[in-house]
């Protein structure tokens, strides 16, 4: 779901794997707090494969770049790829815990926010008329090349690891 506002709000994993391994974990423990914290901590660290330094994230990752939008970027920025950087704004809210277009908000003890608040980062999300969609804000269960990377799949097994990690370890010290 989109909402035109200040911040844009959609929802990512639709097979609803880790949705799933969100509910397990809430059945097991009732505050994920600290967990939401460690994955935080691991989305803007793995984020910042979507920004490499030199080349790649290119067209293997997300559809090209159209010939005349090339030129302009190669003119402005002195660079073609990555696709995603062009100015930083984009990869420092998602790199960067503390940039001020960053979201990470721990709504409650079961409920997590992680995103960005640059305003043409769902028109890269989604694409527009012109332009095709780019999703780069994913969990690992989407459709798409980013999404499909080795690098997402682990992330998301790491995710689902440290919901695990947390939720054996505080049963263990409920039995004590």
């Amino acid at each position: 779901m989109v909402k035109k506002s200040k911040f844009v709000d959609f929802r990512v994993d639709p097979t609803g794997d880790f949705k799933r391994a969100l509910i397990r974990a809430g059945k097991k423990v009732n505050d994920l707090r600290v967990p939401f914290k460690l994955i935080t901590m691991e989305f803007y660290k793995s984020n910042k494969a979507l920004f490499p330094a030199k080349g790649s994230n290119g067209p293997d990752v997300f559809a090209d770049l159209s010939e005349s939008y090339k030129r302009q970027k190669d003119k402005k920025y002195k660079f073609i790829y990555p696709i995603l950087r062009a100015s930083g704004r984009l990869m420092n809210s998602l790199t960067k815990p503390t940039d001020r277009d960053t979201v990470a908000t721990v709504i409650n003890k079961k409920s997590l926010l992680l995103g960005t608040k640059v305003p043409y980062a769902s028109n890269l999300q989604f694409g527009t008329k012109n332009m095709p969609a780019r999703p780069y804000l994913v969990v690992g269960t989407e459709e798409g090349l980013w999404a499909k990377t080795e690098h997402i799949q682990r992330r998301k097994r790491a995710w689902m690891q440290i919901l695990e990690d947390y939720c054996t370890n505080s049963l263990k010290k409920r039995k004590r």
